[in-house]
């Protein structure tokens, strides 16, 4: 059985028998298990890769309770309309508890708490989402952890740097194009225990901005008070840096150590895999970095 992997695996592609051996026709169990993961919104693609099939979704959550529910149907063998909707409403479910745990994890994990449930489940479901190939959770994850780091290092309130490494992203569920706007939406259309509403607004500019230039007049731009702007541009700033230690999303940073003199921040970030895509970008943000806090910011690699 698929089963005690799930939990272990980041990705598990089931290869399964379909249908009959040696014919063409199309089987009872083919045209209910074809007909469930139609109304699941997930197409099922059958060519001549022996004993595979291939589920494709544009929403992940959907694809996956669609490959548990085929999984369990597949172990089951008793494939009719009332069993696959029993299947799918227990993957469904499966999921929904999956996702709460993960966003709890992380919210665990980088130490933040106070974070609505809603939020929290959006966490968890930035599981099923990819950028460039990779987890997206575990980057925000990572990229939290940067910016508390630095924020620590830079004598600003970790708490604030933390969430909005945490949540920079989270707009990516609704809208990839759009994910920092709909992230500002998200936040600020929730309450944060033990936050003031400008702590709130701060940590959703931040992460607004940390795609976006800031005092850009551009259509949609969220408004921000004058005396939210320097801390928002400082968040905003260590978001964007830490963000481009984890450029590949890959988590290639084991350790780093910040050092601040003669105007330069230096970061050392040990590691045993090249870091050049994430020194290419951080000296991109890194300009940015250095109009606020006055630093020039250099990240340099060193071996494990």
């Amino acid at each position: 059985t698929l089963f005690p992997y799930r939990r272990s695996s980041d990705l598990l592609i089931a290869m399964m028998h379909w249908g009959t051996e040696f014919t063409y026709d199309i089987n009872n169990q083919q045209k209910e298990l074809s007909k469930y993961l139609s109304d699941l919104g997930v197409d099922i693609i059958i060519d001549d890769t022996p004993e595979a099939v291939i589920l494709s979704s544009f929403d992940p959550v959907r694809r996956e309770v669609a490959r548990i529910a085929l999984e369990k149907l597949i172990v089951d063998g008793r494939i009719h309309p009332a069993r696959i909707e029993e299947m799918v409403e227990k993957a469904q479910n499966e999921v929904e508890q999956t996702m709460r745990e993960e966003g709890e994890a992380a919210v665990l994990e980088v130490g933040v708490h106070g974070i609505r449930p809603e939020l929290v489940r959006l966490l968890g479901k930035m599981k099923y989402r990819t950028s460039y190939g990779q987890n997206a959770l575990k980057h925000s994850i990572e990229v939290a952890q940067l910016s508390g780091l630095l924020a620590a290092e830079l004598g600003l309130d970790v708490r604030l740097a933390k969430r909005a490494g945490l949540l920079h992203d989270i707009g990516k569920y609704i809208s990839m194009r759009s994910h920092s706007l709909y992230t500002y939406k998200l936040i600020m259309s929730t309450d944060i225990l033990g936050f003031s509403d400008n702590d709130k607004k701060i940590v959703a500019l931040a992460s607004y901005y940390h795609a976006n230039q800031l005092f850009e007049n551009k259509a949609g731009s969220p408004e921000m008070e004058k005396e939210l702007t320097p801390l928002v541009a400082k968040i905003a700033a260590l978001v964007r840096l830490a963000d481009a230690m984890d450029r590949s999303y890959q988590q290639k940073i084991k350790f780093c150590k910040v050092s601040i003199k003669d105007g330069t921040m230096l970061i050392e970030a040990k590691s045993k895999v090249d870091l050049t895509l994430e020194e290419w970008t951080f000296a991109g943000k890194a300009t940015f970095f250095e109009e606020v806090y006055g630093l020039k910011a250099i990240l340099e690699r060193v071996s494990e």
